[in-house]
């Protein structure tokens, strides 16, 4: 499925020319704007295969790791599975990033890994029917949905395969895109929003219910938090910024009071850098 999210180059005659030549295999959604999760959404609403990945469109796939990635995908029944990727920066250097799994089938016990926590959406693929059955809706309008990607289906799935296949290929570098540090400092406030759906998420969470599962959530949502802390104090200076960090901590302090209180012991490094960052802004600014 071929997501034309409002390109005004040459992507939708592309993405034409193979549903012509593959009208079987290929469909095209040519629509207005609407950034990344209206992406997913409107390809979830169509969606027939057994499997869902995801592929931004400064990437791409190794076609042969991505034929041997398909054939496996008929073998298993998982819920989620998980694949290798590799960081390409500035079409120059290449980093992979894989798995302390041994390749094979897993009910619960990945979630217990620390390689498991530092995932990114390009490990991973869903089972279609899962995000179907739930309703999975991905928030749309802004960038950095991604996090969403990879936090909230996460509570549905009950088993995990790990092929030690590298599939995708994760671009880095092109100006412009959403994680060149000047975007991001720009659309900081994407963040925060999809931050405090985290918090909603996060507070209403069932522990005992998902206890294999916590110290994924923990790892992704504390990550997650402390980087948008760190952007807004140690790079953003405008007052309009700070109001908007005075805000997120407000809302922290309403709806998780315990967490905001640990808050106060975050370091901006454990042994480089011990100072708490957090607690000082707040002391003058809260």
């Amino acid at each position: 499925i071929i997501v034309n999210d409002g390109s005004k180059d040459k992507t939708i005659d592309i993405a034409n020319k193979y549903k012509n030549l593959y009208p079987d295999v290929v469909i095209v959604i040519d629509k207005k704007n609407g950034n990344y999760g209206s992406c997913i959404n409107e390809g979830l609403k169509i969606a027939t295969g057994k499997y869902v990945k995801i592929i931004d469109a400064d990437d791409w796939v190794d076609s042969k790791s991505f034929k041997s990635f398909v054939e496996k995908l008929q073998e298993t029944n998982s819920d989620l599975v998980l694949t290798n990727f590799n960081y390409i920066l500035n079409d120059k250097e290449k980093k992979e990033k894989s798995f302390s799994l041994i390749e094979g089938n897993y009910e619960l016990e990945p979630f217990q890994e620390p390689s498991f926590w530092e995932m990114e959406m390009h490990a991973i693929s869903y089972k279609t029917e899962i995000l179907k059955h739930n309703h999975y809706y991905q928030t749309e309008g802004i960038s950095y949905t991604d996090q969403e990607w990879i936090f909230f289906p996460m509570q549905y799935v009950k088993t995990v395969s790990y092929y030690n296949i590298n599939v995708y290929q994760y671009f880095l570098g092109r100006e412009g895109q959403t994680m060149d540090p000047k975007i991001e400092n720009q659309k900081i406030h994407n963040k925060v929003i999809v931050l405090k759906n985290m918090i909603l998420f996060y507070k209403n969470l069932n522990k005992d219910k998902l206890v294999k599962k916590i110290a994924y959530f923990d790892y992704r949502f504390y990550r997650f938090l402390r980087s948008i802390y760190k952007n807004y104090i140690l790079l953003q200076e405008d007052e309009s910024k700070q109001n908007e960090l005075k805000d997120l901590d407000n809302f922290i302090l309403l709806n998780i009071p315990k967490i905001h209180d640990e808050m106060n012991q975050y370091k901006i490094h454990e042994t480089l850098l011990p100072i708490k960052f957090i607690k000082n802004w707040r002391k003058k600014n809260v």
